[in-house]
């Protein structure tokens, strides 16, 4: 059995040149955009997990090492973004074990370890995150010199006992899988893995466990004895002493050309889930049974592609499916296997062409292995978490530490619709970055694409490099479409004070569209203002008549994006604001006159001499909010300053309190201070402050029809 000297080397390459280290987890191996290292070599637990409700709220959980201790970060959000609630959990250990386990007994479970004498912790905690127990299993017991070394922790439940697979580095200083059965009464371990467990599989990049019945279901991606991707399953029987297995049988799903223990598989593992016509194991691979000599294994440069192992029930034989058939320049990274249904999955991967990340996919399989749906996003798949989905919405997260801070980034794809969006997650956690350097304005073409590039400032790039994601949103994308809405600080810092990144955006149409820029607490925007040649300008009417104080929004068309300046010929008569809206003053014809680059467009307007009345105001609803408030809502109205309020306990409204609201976009009011027990009679009329034949004056609507509440 060979040591991780592969391993060692290439983490030391990486965090020299200031590269990101890959990471595992139940659901997958992931490797960070611009990392050296491929997905087919040792891992790292991941940090962060999703899990979506039926509402569309998403709960992420993420794992921060402040310094002293490891955090768990529980907040849930709304499908909008918005922050709903944020709980925080002290957990022990250094290291975070990558698995959050929401066992169907009602608790969550989490693995953690390294620290002291004890190798591994297992945690039990209540629905609403309160430490019930913690079992401690020690490193002499396990044989474990280090935690979840480069592999990653999956969990599974039979009865009541919790079954725990993942890594560890050993006393020999070797790697190998490891095992534990959790009593979750007692929360003691009733089976430990020594030097050899009954499942040993040494160098095992990523460990799997599902469970039915009494069956145990074990896949482990082997590097050494074996070197395949392979799976196990036991019969257990609960008895006095604990869960034990009895019976078991293994098979290999593949097998990995090259030298035992050589640290690189070309091979990944990335999911395990059971199914009602069949069990599936989803990764990715070079094309091992293709290959008829070690030398054809070392000296190929092509394309990974996607793998399905269809196992069938009977455990004794197995189907290979390759889902993808790319030959060179394209690499496959950071598949998740998702579980929809007992017979419906999704494949969720990023697509790299010649190093550069270009497209996230999914495929939607069933139970057989046979592709239901392939979907495409022209977007970069950027994910460190374990996925989940709702409503046929899937959501991953996109979590990087790092000396800049704590940063979250949400995804979410609607494989129905094919809608896609992003979101900046608020953490909570002050970054250190200080300024984001943003151009303030943008003048486009309509019809061509640009670059937007950001400088990011923060004191930590005077000594190292980290790095942090880019969020980048669009107002308006009728006018400016974000061609990508994910960046990534690029690794060069400037001046030992800035990093750059880059986004590009297609401008559609005229219009304006504000671009935000968003690095964790941090934000900057641009306006883009795109404009073209003006061919002719138009009104939607050559002509129309107002009454006094009458007040009306004229409309031109043909302005290309370019400014508009509106006068009138007669101010006296009608006048017009910065923005067209018309306002009859006094009888008389007025020529109101639209310029924009360089063309004009003239309407005419005729005041009447009759004087102009809001319409009746309508009252939509009162309610009782409290015993001594209530809520009145009505329609709003266009072409007014205002409303009042009248309100008493008297049914005539005799000696009524009166409120202004001086607003015609507001259609709501609660009043507060009313007296218990006692009935409200309210209506409401509209108003507005205008100017006729030159005197100022107030215009006021019919009051509405009386409404009235009880306050009892």
């Amino acid at each position: 059995m060979k040591q991780k000297k592969t391993l060692c080397v290439a983490l030391i390459c990486a965090l020299c040149l200031g590269l990101p280290v890959p990471a595992v987890h139940a659901a997958g191996t992931y490797t960070k955009p611009g990392s050296s290292m491929l997905t087919q070599n040792w891992a790292n637990p991941v940090k962060c997990h999703t899990v979506s409700d039926a509402k569309g709220n998403v709960t992420v959980m993420y794992s921060v090492w402040n310094g002293s201790e490891q955090i768990l970060n529980i907040d849930k959000f709304l499908s909008s973004g918005a922050k709903l609630s944020h709980k925080s959990v002290s957990v022990p250990g250094r290291t975070w074990g990558g698995a959050v386990f929401q066992a169907t007994d009602g608790y969550n479970y989490i693995a953690t370890g390294n620290d002291g004498n004890t190798a591994f912790y297992i945690s039990k905690y209540s629905a609403d995150w309160k430490l019930i127990k913690t079992a401690s299993i020690g490193k002499d017991e396990s044989y474990t010199a280090t935690a979840f070394d480069g592999g990653n922790c999956d969990m599974a439940m039979i009865g009541e006992y919790l079954i725990v697979h993942g890594a560890r580095g050993r006393k020999d200083g070797h790697q190998s899988n490891v095992t534990f059965f959790i009593d979750t009464k007692t929360m003691k371990p009733t089976y430990v893995t020594g030097e050899f467990g009954f499942d040993h599989v040494s160098h095992s990049f990523s460990q799997f466990v599902r469970s039915s019945g009494n069956q145990l279901f074990m896949v482990d991606h082997g590097d050494a004895y074996p070197r395949s991707v392979y799976l196990q399953s036991y019969e257990t029987q609960q008895t006095a002493e604990g869960l034990t297995q009895k019976s078991g049988q293994s098979l290999s799903l593949m097998d990995i050309w090259g030298d035992t223990g050589a640290n690189y598989t070309g091979t990944t593992v990335d999911g395990f889930e059971l199914g009602s016509r069949s069990h599936i194991v989803a990764g990715t691979s070079i094309p091992h049974h293709k290959f008829t000599s070690q030398e054809q294994f070392e000296d190929y440069e092509g394309s990974n592609n996607v793998y399905v192992s269809v196992v069938n029930k009977d455990l004794k034989t197995s189907s290979l499916k390759w889902l993808t058939s790319y030959i060179k320049d394209i690499q496959i990274r950071n598949l998740e296997l998702v579980k929809i249904s007992d017979d419906r999955f999704a494949l969720l991967y990023g697509v790299e062409e010649k190093g550069e990340p270009t497209s996230t996919c999914c495929k939607l399989i069933d139970s057989a292995g046979n592709v239901l749906k392939t979907s495409t996003l022209n977007k970069p798949f950027y994910c460190v978490s374990e996925p989940s989905v709702s409503r046929n919405v899937l959501t991953w997260c996109h979590y990087v530490e790092s000396e800049l801070g704590n940063f979250l980034v949400m995804n979410q794809w609607n494989l129905s619709t094919d809608k896609f969006q992003i979101f900046n997650l608020d953490t909570g956690m002050k970054s250190k970055i200080s300024k984001l350097e943003l151009a303030s304005e943008r003048q486009c073409v309509p019809g061509k694409a640009y670059e937007m590039t950001v400088n990011v400032y923060s004191s930590a790039f005077k000594h190292s490099f980290p790095t942090a994601p880019v969020v980048w949103k669009s107002s308006n994308n009728d006018v400016a479409e974000m061609l990508r809405d994910e960046t990534i600080l690029e690794d060069s810092v400037w001046n030992q004070s800035y990093k750059k990144t880059t986004t590009n955006i297609k401008v559609k149409k005229a219009g304006t569209a504000i671009i935000t820029c968003m690095v964790g607490d941090k934000t900057a925007t641009v306006k883009v203002q795109a404009k073209g040649p003006v061919k002719k300008l138009s009104f939607s009417k050559k002509k129309v008549t107002l009454k006094l104080g009458q007040s009306y929004k004229a409309v031109v068309s043909g302005s290309n994006g370019n400014k508009t300046s509106w006068k009138s010929s007669n101010a006296k008569v009608a006048k017009v604001s910065k923005t067209g809206t018309i306002t009859g003053l006094k009888k008389g014809t007025a020529k109101i006159t639209a310029a924009a680059g360089g063309k004009n467009a003239v309407l005419t307007v005729i005041v009447s001499g009759k004087k102009w009345i809001p319409p009746k105001a309508t009252i939509i609803s009162l309610r009782k909010n409290t015993k001594t408030a209530m809520t009145v809502k009505w329609k709003k109205q266009s072409g007014i300053t205002g409303y009042r309020i009248s309100y008493g306990t008297n049914k005539k409204l005799k000696k009524a309190k009166t409120i202004t609201v001086g607003k015609a976009a507001v259609s709501s009011k609660t009043i507060k201070k009313l007296k218990a027990g006692k009935t409200y009679y309210v209506k409401v009329r509209a108003y507005k402050k205008a100017q006729i034949n030159g005197k100022k004056t107030t215009i006021y609507s019919k009051w509405s029809k009386t409404e009235k509440v009880s306050l009892k």
